[in-house]
């Protein structure tokens, strides 16, 4: 197949991160309100004997300057999947997906993983009453509200404190 060379005329700015042996994939960014940019995405692991994928988070300048990034996941037979980033009213970064990992109980959990400013890791949680997390939303009192899918494929919600520690979660089928 032949690839076409896209041109674009007078970019503000365009930049490439991440090696070029690696699986990358952006799923998310967010403008911060330093003005720079995190993106959210996955990044195939060396580490794992499958390449499986790790999260990546990015973290730039408002010109596309790379200030830091960091990886997230386990080095063994588990995949991570990421969906939505946001940044809290601290300036901590918090993340939902999933992690798959073969040959366990733990095969789906929703995944909420929360960092500090400079991208080190606070916490990072697993949930196995859902299969996938895909959104999150910081509430005025610091906690979060999630959503995502259980393993039967039912919408899941939840809230948990600042900790990532659940209130409350309800599979979507109590409210029909």
């Amino acid at each position: 197949a032949e690839t076409e060379e896209i041109k674009i005329s007078n970019p503000v700015w365009l930049r490439t991160y991440g090696p070029n042996w690696a699986t990358n994939n952006i799923e998310d960014i967010i403008e911060c309100a330093d003005s720079g940019f995190c993106m959210l995405g996955t990044l195939g692991n060396p580490n794992d004997v499958g390449y499986f994928p790790d999260a990546i988070l990015l973290k730039t300048d408002s010109n596309g300057n790379q200030l830091w990034n960091r990886t997230y996941g386990r080095d063994d037979m588990a995949y991570e999947s990421v969906h939505n980033v946001i940044e809290c009213s601290n300036g901590d970064f918090a993340f939902v997906g999933s992690q798959y990992v073969l040959g366990t109980d733990e095969f789906h959990s929703g995944w909420l993983v929360r960092v500090n400013s400079s991208g080190f890791l606070t916490y990072n949680i697993t949930y196995p009453a859902a299969r996938e997390l895909v959104g999150i939303s910081e509430l005025s009192d610091g906690n979060f509200f999630i959503c995502g899918i259980t393993p039967g494929r039912d919408v899941f919600i939840m809230r948990t404190d600042e900790n990532g520690t659940i209130k409350w979660s309800l599979p979507w089928e109590l409210f029909l």
